[in-house]
């Protein structure tokens, strides 16, 4: 796993040295974009801190790392947000620093949803792992965790634990979590992550090292994703400029076949400039044959990435800052309906579409439809 692992080539030299130092004790937090990587550096940490080698740090032979990299470290614990499924149920623990008897119970659907999510995590560190419901961090969990944190390492004098998405914590949880970073036992490392850092209250931000990381680079993305296209030859460029570099993201665009998603909008646009009458089926039939605002790969974001193209293609003509890179000529050739503005106006529109349909109870073929009425409304005749 830890060869898969690519970018963030100062942080690690940074943490790297901090471990030689002795002087990695203490809590960490990583920010960036969704999909960045946080989680797979979060466990490069916890292997470079546990790591056995006097020589190649991490070096994924060791006892170790090969018990970090199958998540069954018994000193290096992870926590991430889950749903609550079937709620009533409280059956079995769902994660190992949970003692059996007295620790938090839950049903055996979310613990298969937490197997999941390790499992998915195990094969590809920067994937994306998506859960039905709403997930969050609860705060009998995290109790579960303080109590891990307290007992004596197993393997050695060390201990881990990394926390996902720390935001997503229930509210009680805050409190009490700022007591484990405040005064961590010696020896012990607590790496967090956060796609969202400002929504972190103020207390736990100046307790950690904070480690933002950038996205790598867009060829490094590319040689990523190939590994995933069955040995196919496919123009990635797309999906790796939709994600802004982001591995996980990246991968998720695939898996949801946002390539597949986007030419379909493409062809509905190309309809409503022909009039060929395809268009106007769709609108009276209410069919819906993508996801209007689905918190994925969805209609919405697409139009408005294409969008953006033709107004990057109007105002500067330069091919190389388009998203749909793979597609610049036929969104040259939309340039010519409708000025900026309007263009502008449009894309409010289809945002105010997408708030509706996340804040209310707007049903999926309504949004369906009023988004195809603005594209036939914004493309069925030249400006």
């Amino acid at each position: 796993m830890f060869e898969r692992i690519f970018g963030q080539e100062k942080h690690v030299e940074y943490f790297s040295g901090l471990v030689r130092d002795s002087r990695a004790d203490g809590s960490f937090l990583l920010t960036g974009p969704a999909g960045v990587g946080k989680w797979a550096y979060g466990l490069y940490f916890a292997a470079i801190y546990f790591c056995e080698s006097k020589d190649t740090v991490p070096c994924g032979q060791c006892n170790s790392c090969r018990a970090i990299e199958t998540f069954k470290h018994p000193d290096v614990q992870f926590l991430f947000p889950f749903p609550n499924l079937e709620a009533s149920k409280k059956q079995v623990t769902i994660f190992p620093f949970s003692d059996p008897n007295s620790g938090a119970k839950y049903s055996k659907a979310t613990y298969e949803e937490v197997q999941r999510f390790i499992e998915e995590k195990s094969e590809d560190p920067f994937r994306m792992v998506r859960f039905e419901g709403k997930p969050n961090i609860p705060v009998d969990i995290l109790r579960d965790l303080r109590k891990f944190l307290r007992l004596r390492p197993m393997w050695g004098g060390n201990r881990a634990i990394l926390i996902s998405d720390i935001e997503k914590m229930a509210p009680r949880c805050t409190d009490l979590f700022l007591k484990t970073i405040e005064e961590p036992p010696s020896n012990s490392l607590i790496v967090l992550t956060s796609s969202v850092p400002e929504r972190l209250p103020a207390t736990i931000l100046s307790r950690c090292r904070n480690l933002s990381l950038g996205t790598p680079e867009e060829e490094d993305v590319l040689n990523y994703l190939k590994e995933f296209t069955g040995g196919k030859k496919a123009d990635l460029r797309f999906i790796v400029r939709a994600s802004r570099n982001s591995p996980g993201l990246a991968r998720l665009l695939m898996e949801e076949k946002a390539v597949e998603m986007r030419d379909k909008i493409l062809g509905i646009i190309n309809s409503s400039v022909k009039r060929d009458g395809y268009l106007d089926s769709i609108i009276t039939n209410f069919r819906p044959e993508f996801p209007i605002a689905s918190g994925g790969v969805d209609a919405a974001n697409l139009l408005i990435w294409i969008l953006r193209d033709v107004i990057i293609l109007q105002n500067s003509g330069n091919i190389d800052d388009i998203i749909n890179c793979d597609r610049a000529e036929l969104i040259s050739g939309l340039t010519k309906h409708g000025t900026t503005r309007r263009i502008e106006d449009f894309i409010n529109e289809i945002n105010s579409i997408k708030l509706a349909t996340d804040l209310s109870n707007v049903l999926p073929v309504t949004a369906f439809r009023h988004l195809l009425s603005l594209i036939k409304k914004n493309f069925s005749k030249a400006s």
